[in-house]
């Protein structure tokens, strides 16, 4: 289990208390070792003090969200082939 204090990226709640944690505050992730999601836990349920040398929050630049939308639109693209693929009854460019 690693416990790592950090800033929130996005609006989140806290796993334990279902409070609003607004982006740039801080909190703990809980990282265990068979879960995939880190837990979160707002300042008052992490059980220790916050962290005082935190580092701001960056904002997103434009070329990272656009790559982003990239990777997106590329899965998005590679589900619909399989869908087509999956449904071989329909007839070539028929949309649902």
């Amino acid at each position: 289990m690693m416990r790592t204090w950090t800033r929130a990226e996005r609006e989140l709640a806290c796993g334990y208390c279902d409070r609003r944690i607004a982006r740039g505050l801080p909190i703990m992730k809980i990282q265990l070792r068979a879960v995939t999601h880190p837990l979160i836990r707002c300042s008052d349920c992490a059980g220790e003090p916050v962290a005082t040398n935190l580092p701001p929050l960056a904002e997103p630049t434009t070329a990272s969200r656009l790559e982003r939308f990239e990777e997106i639109h590329a899965a998005a693209m590679r589900a619909n082939t399989r869908r087509r693929e999956w449904m071989p009854y329909r007839d070539p460019g028929e949309d649902d």
